[in-house]
């Protein structure tokens, strides 16, 4: 019921499902259960090069040496899943597209109220059909 490419306007909020059945290209080889998750970005290492020089920039006296990015435009994210193979627990990353917020739902889809009409209307019709064949039965043929 899900597609996984987002068809959002700007600034809704996307549904995804907790499971989805997603091509699993590790041992498996077909389409299996992933366990969907959102990508989060880890901590910053110290270690780094580009920390370093930084760092060894900023040492001593004459206050900031490099620029300070301040002139944020985007109000959206690009979101990016992380799914889990239930079988053999290789994760793959998904690239969704831009939104502003996400939400991880179970699978169960909520029942609008077309959905509750169509039901009633239907159990309605089974009943109506039931009481029709049991009260008018069908003439036997003689021989």
């Amino acid at each position: 019921p899900h597609d996984f490419h987002l068809k959002s306007r700007k600034g809704e909020m996307v549904s995804i499902p907790k499971k989805k059945k997603h091509f699993c290209s590790n041992k498996c080889k077909k389409h299996t259960i992933h366990k969907v998750t959102q990508y989060k970005k880890g901590k910053d290492s110290v270690h780094v090069l580009g920390k370093r020089r930084y760092d060894r920039k900023q040492r001593g006296f004459g206050g900031q040496t490099k620029p300070i990015f301040r002139k944020k435009v985007k109000t959206t994210k690009i979101l990016v899943l992380k799914l889990e193979c239930t079988i053999c627990k290789k994760r793959q990353m998904k690239i969704m597209g831009r939104a502003k917020s996400i939400q991880i739902t179970d699978d169960k889809k909520k029942k609008t109220k077309r959905d509750v009409m169509f039901q009633a209307l239907a159990t309605v019709q089974l009943h109506i059909s039931f009481i029709l064949y049991f009260t008018n039965p069908t003439p036997k043929k003689k021989k």
